[in-house]
């Protein structure tokens, strides 16, 4: 009989975002590894921006039904707004509460799951699979974190909630069969944090869909080559070393409008921009234009496949840790046009890159300016030409791959560490 997998997570498509992919990927792939995929999701999202085609087959989105989910919409409007005052930018603990749990519970009684497989952000869904864990001990349960909770440089919750949220972890790791880190370093602070669930920790890396067409596009005519970015900018993100560089660059004579323009698409706060007049500028003198809306995938994708040149922002200022792994680097090795590189020195970000076979320039956050200045010179003499990725990012990235490991570890097996990793 084919074993049965329950992926619970608050995000799943129609919601538009890259949150979403890890279960889909799960729900999409696990099959092929002989586990049956059932997905539990919300059906209504405040403040999300949706448009990802839905996807059918074993997929229950709940609430059901017209009245319902005007009453879950207005329950999720007022988390939102709690939160907000509250500082909290967890959403969907108000749905697990009222309705995921409750669906996850009756499919589970009326017919055989082994393993329940929860996704964050959001944390509501760890929350959800733990109360459904406690319900149903037997269940092997993987909590995968695509994003670290503690430790995570982009949280900045308020002080009186960060004892709770150290218990709420440490209950997390108690209690889960497995826990899903992004990257290695991130699973080593794990195994330094809680050395009893060592074993417990593994790598469930983000990657690229196979069935997702990405490739270089014809280059369109255009005044100046175009160095894109994909997704939002704000807080620790802005990168003030691109711009400090580009400025003084321009002033010097190195480089004149039409040699470069870097765009921006997705939604962006730059207000904290650490020297506003210098923004100013370049964006009056036509080396920077921020394209402020969040667009469908496929929109972001056929916007980068047609830019001369890709742009990383790994960038957490101000601890500069290493961490994460932005997934759109994914989309941009496929793409293999020249990528520009903002991240901390030895980072899971510069180590993929490094080993990817695309040309690329790595600038350390923490690079001084006239470091900056070269890295950006010596990027703009980079052919512009595509290549293909490394057979390594091939062969350890594909999503089928990361499906495979999360099914290794339902069916008992240990899945081997990605190497150079």
């Amino acid at each position: 009989m084919m074993r049965r997998a329950l992926v619970f997570s608050y995000y799943f498509p129609p919601m538009n975002g890259p949150v979403t992919q890890h279960p889909t990927w799960f729900f999409r792939y696990l099959p092929l590894y002989g586990l049956e995929s059932h997905v539990i999701s919300s059906s209504v999202f405040f403040g999300e921006s949706l448009g990802a085609p839905s996807l059918s087959g074993n997929v229950h989105s709940v609430p059901a039904g017209r009245l319902a989910q005007r009453c879950a919409y207005g329950l999720c409007r007022l988390e939102f707004h709690i939160q907000a005052r509250l500082r909290i930018w967890e959403h969907g603990f108000a749905w697990a509460r009222a309705y995921g749990i409750g669906e996850a519970c009756r499919l589970i009684q009326a017919g055989g799951f082994d393993a329940v497989i929860s996704v964050s952000p959001s944390m509501a869904s760890h929350w959800g699979a733990y109360r459904i864990k406690r319900r149903f001990p037997a269940l092997t349960w993987i909590a995968d974190f695509t994003d670290p909770f503690l430790g995570n440089p982009l949280r900045n919750s308020a002080k009186w909630l960060v004892p709770h949220e150290r218990r709420f972890e440490q209950s997390l790791f108690a209690t889960a069969d497995y826990l899903g880190a992004n990257t290695a370093p991130a699973r080593d602070l794990w195994r330094e944090r809680y050395p009893q669930h060592a074993s417990k920790c593994v790598v469930i890396p983000n990657g690229y869909d196979p069935e997702e067409a990405i490739a270089a596009l014809p280059l369109p005519p255009r005044s100046a080559p175009v160095l894109a970015h994909a997704g939002g900018v704000y807080g620790g993100r802005i990168p003030n070393a691109l711009f400090e560089s580009l400025y003084e660059l321009a002033q010097a004579g190195q480089i004149r409008p039409g040699q470069l323009h870097v765009e921006f698409l997705g939604l962006g706060d730059f207000s904290a921009v650490r020297r506003p007049e210098q923004f100013e500028f370049l964006c009056k003198s036509g080396f920077v234009t921020v394209r402020n809306d969040y667009v469908p995938r496929q929109q972001a994708l056929r916007y980068t496949e047609e830019a001369d040149f890709l742009l990383v922002l790994d960038i957490t200022a101000p601890h500069n840790t290493k961490l994460q792994l932005p997934s759109k680097v994914f989309d941009y090795l496929r793409i293999g046009r020249p990528i520009l590189t903002f991240t901390a020195d030895g980072s899971p970000t510069a180590r993929l890159i490094e080993q990817s076979g695309i040309q690329h320039v790595i600038i350390p956050n923490d690079a001084p300016p006239r470091e900056v200045q070269d890295g950006i010179l010596r990027f703009l003499s980079l052919p512009r030409g595509p290549r293909q990725c490394s057979d390594w990012v091939i062969r350890n990235f594909d999503a089928r791959n990361i499906a495979g490991r999360v099914a290794a570890l339902i069916q008992g097996d240990q899945p081997p560490d990605i190497p150079q990793w």
